[in-house]
């Protein structure tokens, strides 16, 4: 695998640990399935996206709402459960001072998620 590759699979896991294994393991996967000698960048973009499907799942309305307006600028403020929720589930990351994400994986799914898919 060229650095490039684990690069972009480090900073899509969002700096969660667990996120960084389940993306290298099924890239790994997806490069086995095309029997390829190597995890490619294709490899990658799958991995990515399939995460990114995993926290896509589950998702109201609502709660897309809130995630297409963090990726459109809005701040985000954990003031009610479904926020919370959001959080909880790292859909939003929390990073230092108070400064909230939209996990990386999830913002690749997200801009093509219909708002009427529950």
């Amino acid at each position: 695998m060229h650095h490039d590759q684990m690069q972009r699979l480090c900073l899509a896991s969002g700096g969660v640990l667990r996120d960084l294994i389940s993306l290298a393991r099924n890239a790994g996967e997806n490069a086995y399935l095309d029997d390829a000698d190597s995890i490619e960048v294709s490899h990658v973009d799958r991995s990515i996206e399939q995460l990114g499907n995993s926290y896509l799942l589950g998702l109201g309305t609502r709660q897309k709402t809130v995630l297409k307006k963090m990726l459109d600028g809005e701040g985000f403020a954990p003031s009610d459960s479904e926020s919370m929720e959001l959080l909880i589930t790292r859909r939003i990351l929390e990073q230092s001072g108070s400064r909230y994400e939209v996990h990386p994986a999830l913002t690749t799914v997200l801009p093509r998620a219909s708002d009427d898919s529950e």
